[in-house]
């Protein structure tokens, strides 16, 4: 799938973070009051690759560059999945530990007071970069031991690449 929304800068509990800006048209959103504030394009294609119960393993690809937090705002804020350990975008309206389900919990062995502990499950595989003299360099890596650990406790299968 694709997200396709703007992200510009908001307070929330009285601290600034990324925010969702959609644009809305006059003619297709009569009455909703459009926001003056700022913001820059953000695309994002994702793609399930597993599931169980109420958790899955997803590969993202941001099409738009330098936009501050895009991934994490666009699964948790656009699409309503936050990143497993993302304290920051669990909730729209405030800044607070990730809430699980019970089924979630009891996969990863933890009571819901230990979920401020868990890590920001979010893993960069591959990157291209450009060195000093334009050539490309492709870098890529596992995922750490703690996300791997997870998975399997999740019973999520990590495909082969």
């Amino acid at each position: 799938g694709t997200v396709d929304i703007p992200i510009g800068e908001g307070r929330i509990g009285g601290r600034f973070r990324p925010v969702l800006r959609p644009l809305y048209r006059p003619s297709v959103h009569p009455g909703v009051k459009l926001s003056k504030a700022p913001s820059r394009a953000a695309t994002t294609e994702y793609k399930v690759l597993s599931r169980n119960a109420k958790v899955g393993l997803v590969e993202c690809t941001p099409l738009t560059n330098g936009v501050k937090h895009q991934l994490r705002v666009h699964l948790a804020c656009g699409l309503n999945t936050p990143i497993l350990g993302d304290h920051k975008y669990s909730h729209v309206a405030r800044l607070a530990p990730q809430k699980l389900d019970t089924d979630t919990l009891a996969l990863l062995k933890i009571r819901q007071a230990k979920v401020r502990h868990l890590a920001l499950h979010l893993h960069l595989r591959s990157v291209i970069l450009t060195d000093y003299k334009g050539r490309m360099i492709f870098l890529t890596t596992r995922p750490p031991a703690h996300f791997l650990d997870n998975l399997r406790s999740l019973k999520l299968q990590m495909p082969k690449k």
